[in-house]
């Protein structure tokens, strides 16, 4: 019998499939994406970084699994070291207005490359949402980081340019394959020990995930 995770990832396959050989993660792994498109996409996921820390907090306080609280507070602090000094090179080298000395989102708020597109509303959205259960917060957080895995997954080499091939390496090996494996044994779990109605809302939240995770991609380049 397939696992929860399995089945709404195969019941959404249409847009996941979309999503993961979408025209910008092509042009990534070839290190094409034109800098203005490559900006917009970063400055619109940079937006994310405050809401999914307090995403994978909510994931920390909600489990009732220690070996799980500890690996979901392992990867937050990758979070908000690796990535989050990634975005700060590249915005740096991208926008000549972003200053790393100021690059709260506080200060960024305002400027227009910062104010969120309606892709990136709705996850903020839907990251407060999530917020309010264990189960929710695996929802999508899974979704966010196994789509990513997918499309980063690959043998092609990555681009020489690092602002490509470091947004790339971000989000695959075998440290991140764990962290999204952990991801989807604790939505398993927790789905099959939940009642038919949280099981309805998980896959609900599992739906809009995806959906916005097309919608943000398109958004680069509108």
């Amino acid at each position: 019998m397939a696992s929860f995770s399995k089945t709404l990832r195969d019941a959404y396959t249409g847009k996941w499939d979309a999503s993961t050989s979408h025209r910008f993660v092509r042009d990534l792994w070839t290190g094409t994406v034109p800098e203005a498109v490559m900006r917009r996409y970063l400055s619109q996921d940079y937006l994310f970084v405050d809401a999914f820390v307090a995403l994978m907090g909510a994931a920390v306080s909600h489990s009732d699994s220690p070996g799980a609280r500890l690996a979901i507070a392992r990867q937050l602090g990758m979070v908000a070291s690796d990535e989050d000094g990634y975005f700060v090179r590249a915005l740096t080298r991208l926008d000549p207005k972003f200053k790393p000395t100021a690059a709260s989102l506080e200060a960024l708020v305002g400027h227009s490359s910062y104010t969120p597109h309606a892709a990136t509303a709705g996850f903020l959205h839907l990251m407060d949402e999530a917020r309010s259960s264990y189960a929710a917060a695996l929802t999508v957080l899974l979704v966010a980081e196994w789509l990513y895995l997918d499309w980063a997954t690959s043998e092609t080499p990555p681009p020489d340019d690092w602002l490509y091939a470091e947004w790339i390496e971000l989000h695959r090996g075998p440290a991140f394959e764990a962290w999204v494996q952990l991801l989807r044994d604790e939505f398993d779990r927790v789905a099959a020990a939940a009642g038919d109605e949280m099981r309805k809302e998980m896959e609900g939240m599992f739906a809009r995930a995806v959906k916005l995770e097309l919608d943000f991609f398109d958004a680069a380049y509108e």
